[in-house]
């Protein structure tokens, strides 16, 4: 397993375990690859998701913590494209 897998494997792990904490169920989950925006899209689509959560860009020097440059590409393509209601969050 590459480093790369291992990491995205841990990743996945964590959300799940993040969301299990804050009461949710995970169903399905899986690696894939390609562009992110995209692949989050395409599985909330072949998958019939109800509500995809996606957080925001942190606030760092150049972006501002508020407005639309806050939430960077991947999130604004998803709130864009996605099949499904999403939840944007924001670090507090």
């Amino acid at each position: 397993m590459s480093a790369e897998q291992a990491a995205g494997r841990a990743a996945l792990e964590e959300a799940q375990n993040a969301a299990k904490t804050a009461g949710f169920q995970s169903e399905s989950s899986r690696i894939a690859h390609g562009k992110p925006e995209q692949v989050i899209v395409e599985i909330a689509g072949e998958q019939n998701v109800d509500l995809s959560v996606i957080r925001a860009r942190e606030g760092s020097e150049g972006h501002p913590h508020i407005g639309p440059a806050s939430v960077g590409h991947t999130a604004r393509f998803v709130l864009d494209h996605a099949p499904c209601d999403v939840l944007l969050l924001r670090e507090l």
